[in-house]
């Protein structure tokens, strides 16, 4: 089993454990049973028009290198978040990217390349919310140093992608330090510059980019926000703007499968920095991660079959066997 696997199931036990020795279960349960059927209902329909918008980016970030259908996109980014759901460590990334160079016959660590600017876009746009929530609300220093990291990084890997030329120092040292991979790390500099030109692709794809993951962003903020009035949590849009950044983050790191434990511990740090219950972090949060689970088997199961690909196969899904099929070529 890989170590990034292990450390992923680990890092959501103790999180898991940690949260659980903090709460009132009883109470949780109380603030979980305040949303009614109606209202559970109507979030998990507004939490699925994002999925509308991811389809549409990753079709323009795709536009440069391959024309996809809406259908096909959304097929295939709703099959990557339902394998992420059923296995840890992130691998619906990577089952998307081997969906998509399968169907498009595209470069397997090109396809890759697209996945991966599309989450780094999604960091991006979270980064934004965060810097539009600073000049909104007072955010404790501590929230500030935590969010700081990952969007240093977030935007260290834009750059990447907008000029991987400037990156090439650090192909160099790898390929000195191990000569047999040389070939493969110019490959991959090479695909990965190709990802990134959608940048350098018509002003329209790139304004389309910006529009949809504004609205993708915008549509998880009001999910959250009318979660949060509906069990009676006083929270602000603009607060949610801030709360949304910290979770989105938080599951970015791998986790268990549907990103237990990581998910919650992001709305515990959130309220506890605001001096809110944690009861209530936990019955919004599991609530939201109730709803999005739904949304997304819901859109999986509908997907895999259009794609025709079975339940078995899917949950039999070896992290190692795709990793390998997309590094090579």
């Amino acid at each position: 089993m890989q170590k990034k696997v292990i450390f992923s199931w680990i890092l959501s036990l103790i999180l898991v454990a940690i949260i659980l020795s903090i709460i009132d279960v009883e109470k949780v349960i109380q603030g979980i049973l305040k949303i009614g059927l109606i209202n559970f209902v109507f979030l998990s329909a507004l939490y699925s028009v994002s999925f509308l918008f991811r389809a549409l980016r990753w079709k323009s970030i795709l536009h440069p290198m391959t024309k996809i259908s809406l259908k096909d996109s959304f097929l295939i980014t709703n099959t990557g978040f339902f394998v992420n759901a059923l296995l840890p460590a992130r691998t619906g990334e990577i089952a998307r990217a081997y969906l998509l160079s399968k169907k498009k016959n595209l470069g397997k660590i090109k396809s890759f390349s697209t996945v991966l600017l599309d989450r780094i876009i999604d960091g991006l746009t979270l980064f934004l919310f965060f810097i539009f929530a600073v000049f909104l609300i007072e955010i404790p220093e501590e929230i500030k140093k935590i969010l700081l990291i990952p969007a240093v990084i977030f935007i260290i890997s834009f750059f990447f992608f907008l000029k991987p030329d400037k990156f090439k120092f650090i192909g160099r040292i790898f390929a000195k330090m191990f000569p047999s991979i040389k070939g493969k790390i110019k490959y991959i500099f090479e695909e990965t510059k190709q990802a990134g030109n959608v940048f350098y692709s018509e002003k329209k794809e790139l304004g389309l980019i910006l529009i949809y993951s504004v609205l993708i962003w915008t549509i998880e903020s009001l999910v959250f926000y009318f979660t949060a009035q509906f069990i009676g949590i006083p929270l602000t849009l603009f607060h949610v703007f801030l709360l949304i950044v910290i979770v989105g983050f938080a599951t970015m790191i791998p986790s268990a499968p549907s990103y237990v434990g990581t998910f919650e511990a992001g709305f515990v740090l959130f309220f506890l920095a605001f001096g809110l219950n944690q009861n209530s972090a936990i019955s919004m949060g599991i609530l939201i991660h109730l709803i999005q689970t739904v949304v997304i088997m819901v859109l999986g199961l509908i997907s895999i079959h259009k794609l025709n690909i079975s339940f078995k196969s899917i949950s039999k899904i070896n992290f190692n066997e795709i990793k390998n099929k997309i590094k090579g070529n």
